[in-house]
């Protein structure tokens, strides 16, 4: 299934585990210079849900938290870069 989380698309499915008698949560993200063309792929546990909706919800989910992380590296970055150019230009080591 298809979603939209803060301009970043979410695919998402449940797949079977035989094994196991349930499904794990899959999902992949694209919109991040990290996940590249290929998209960036999740995966949950695999034994613990009991039908490919809940495992699919999950997937949603877990898509979610990684993006939100990801939003606040990337917003983090350009102060993290302008820090450590400041202080090579003062002659500083990071502390």
């Amino acid at each position: 299934m298809d979603h939209v989380y803060r301009t970043y698309r979410i695919q998402t499915s449940g797949q079977p585990n035989a094994e196991r008698s349930s499904w794990i949560p899959k999902a992949l993200i694209f919109g991040s210079r990290r996940c590249g063309e290929h998209g960036q792929p999740l995966t949950g546990p695999d034994n613990v849900f009991k039908t490919e909706g809940a495992a699919s919800h999950y997937a949603l989910q877990m898509a979610k938290w990684w993006i939100d992380d990801e939003m606040r590296v990337e917003a983090a970055a350009p102060r993290i870069a302008r820090r450590t150019n400041a202080q090579r230009i003062l002659g500083r080591s990071r502390t």
